[in-house]
C-alpha cells in the first residue's frame, strides 16, 4: 500500500475512537490497520534508491545522488496528499488533538520506516521489525499501475464511506 492509503485509513478509523481521542489509541489502531491493509494484495510504486534482487527482495539501498532524491521526492510528496486528504476528511479540533493527529500518522505509516531502517541497517533489531512485516505483509502484488491505484483508491472511499456511516 501507499503511505497515503495507510494515513487516511489510519486516520480515519481513530476517528471512529470516542472524542476526544486518545494519542495511544489513535497510534494503536493506525498500526494495526497498517498491518492488516498489507494483507490485502496490493500495488507499491518502486523506489529508485532500493535495488532490487533477481528474486524480487530488496536488495540494497542507495543513500547517494539522483535515485535518493528522486524516490524521496515522491515518497514525500505522497505522504503529504494521503495527509492533507486525511486531514480534510476526519480532522476536527474536537475530536483529535495534534498529539493523537500524530500519532496516528506515526502509527500508520511506522511499519514501512521500520522496513526501511532494515534494508539500510540490517541489524538484529530491524531484523525483527521487518519479519514481523513480513508475516503480515501480502506475497501477492498488483502489478498495473492502473489497477494498483483504483484499487486502493477504492479501499478508501470504502473506509471513508464506513467511518461516517459509524461515526
Amino acid at each position: 500500500m501507499t503511505l497515503a492509503t495507510h494515513t487516511i485509513i489510519g486516520l480515519g478509523l481513530s476517528s471512529l475512537l470516542p472524542a476526544p481521542v486518545r494519542p495511544i489509541s489513535a497510534f494503536a489502531i493506525s498500526l494495526a490497520s497498517h498491518y492488516l491493509l498489507d494483507t490485502i494484495p496490493h500495488w507499491e510504486y518502486n523506489l529508485p534508491f532500493i535495488k532490487r534482487s533477481e528474486k524480487g527482495s530488496k536488495a540494497e539501498v542507495k543513500l547517494f545522488g539522483w535515485p535518493l532524491f528522486l524516490g524521496s521526492l515522491t515518497i514525500i510528496s505522497e505522504f503529504a496528499v494521503g495527509l492533507m486528504v486525511a486531514l480534510a476528511l476526519f480532522y476536527t479540533p474536537a475530536r483529535f488533538s495534534g498529539w493523537a493527529v500524530m500519532a496516528s500518522v506515526v502509527g500508520s505509516v511506522a511499519p514501512d520506516f521500520l522496513q526501511f531502517m532494515y534494508y539500510r541497517y540490517r541489524s538484529l533489531f530491524w531484523f525483527y521489525a521487518q519479519r514481523w512485516h513480513g508475516v503480515w505483509h501480502s506475497n501477492n502484488r498488483i502489478k498495473n499501475t492502473f489497477w494498483g491505484i483504483s484499487s486502493q483508491l477504492l479501499l478508501i472511499i470504502f473506509v471513508v464511506g464506513l467511518t461516517y456511516f459509524f461515526r
